[in-house]
């Protein structure tokens, strides 16, 4: 038995209208989700800022470090160098004073004479171990004269043995 067409026209419309309303209610549940996915992703986004900032400000923050690293190392290397230097004076200074004792040793026991060069050299050493003023140049002359006879020594800031003193006067020691 066939339906008459005015009933299967009035399902269809009722359908149609089913389906409608389905599909508005399907639409507007979708309209919540899609906003709140919207939310997210603008929450999402600021968090990124956030983040950004917070990784520009500690990139700021390595390079300062780093800058400073850098200067540490440079006055870390310029008080080595000072060190180095004072170090050297010193030696410089162990060796004058084993050269000036040496010098005293040979004039006292007459075993050889001086030559110029190490007659000068007693001669402003004497001065400098007796509380002297000596000159700039004279000093220049004992840091040539230490630096040349020693110069493994002080370049190797090789201090001067402690035994060495005694060997030069022989052990004897003034009473």
């Amino acid at each position: 038995m066939p339906l008459p067409l005015a009933i299967i026209a009035g399902a269809a419309a009722l359908a149609g209208a089913a389906g409608a309303t389905g599909y508005v209610a399907g639409r507007k549940s979708r309209n919540a989700e899609v906003a709140e996915l919207k939310n997210t992703i603008i929450q999402l986004q600021q968090q990124i800022e956030k983040l950004n900032t917070i990784i520009e400000k500690q990139n700021h923050t390595i390079q300062v470090l780093k800058a400073e690293n850098k200067s540490l190392n440079a006055l870390r290397i310029i008080e080595k160098s000072k060190l180095k230097k004072r170090t050297r004076g010193a030696i410089l200074f162990e060796y004058a004073m084993f050269e000036y004792m040496e010098f005293l040793r040979l004039e006292v026991n007459g075993t050889r004479d001086l030559d110029e060069t190490e007659s000068t050299i007693f001669a402003i050493l004497d001065k400098m171990f007796h509380g002297k003023s000596i000159l700039l140049e004279e000093k220049g002359l004992i840091k040539m004269y230490i630096s040349n006879k020693y110069s493994y020594e002080v370049k190797h800031l090789i201090s001067l043995n402690e035994n060495a003193l005694e060997s030069v006067d022989g052990g004897q020691h003034a009473s």
